[in-house]
């Protein structure tokens, strides 16, 4: 895997990008529509991120919704994603692996600091009462330790707005 460390912070986040491998995917190639799956631990705002994108006019999906169990959203993803024909769509992944996606996805870390992570923890519960009970910190730490693997990596705290603009622009630019 090759690396492209853009190595400046933006506000309050710092960025790093990467080049990754293309992997293959069985039941699709590359796609007329253009894919970015946001990763990260339950409560980092991935929803709030695809909320904000829907308001903003963005195809977005958040595949949590789409389903109870993994099998039964990966099904779901794909019905949805062969509606789709041409442009750009913002996933959240929920527990979707990244060779669950066509091979032309980009994909986006957000990963807050432990800290700011478990301060939103706190709060989440209130916002999204369903998502009680994620074994959130495990999944922090898991995710933290592989974070060489995704296309853009955002680290730190940064509102749903500017987080959704950084990654627009990124993948404009590229």
């Amino acid at each position: 895997t090759k690396e492209q460390v853009l190595g400046h912070s933006v506000g309050a986040l710092l960025i790093s990008g990467q080049i990754r491998n293309t992997i293959y995917c069985s039941y699709m190639d590359i796609t007329t529509f253009n894919p970015i799956i946001l990763y990260g631990p339950p409560g980092v705002g991935k929803s709030s991120i695809i909320k904000l994108a829907q308001q903003r006019g963005i195809e977005s999906i958040d595949i949590e919704k789409l389903g109870h169990s993994y099998e039964e959203r990966k099904t779901e993803m794909l019905k949805v994603f062969k509606q789709l024909s041409s442009g750009l769509v913002i996933c959240g992944a929920a527990d979707m692996k990244q060779a669950d996606f066509p091979v032309n996805t980009r994909s986006v870390l957000l990963l807050p600091d432990n800290e700011t992570y478990e301060r939103r923890l706190e709060h989440r519960n209130d916002e999204y009462p369903h998502k009680d009970g994620q074994e959130a910190l495990r999944h922090y730490h898991h995710i933290k330790q592989k974070k060489d693997q995704y296309d853009l990596v955002l680290e730190g705290e940064a509102s749903a707005e500017h987080t959704l603009d950084l990654i627009l622009n990124h993948f404009t630019l590229l």
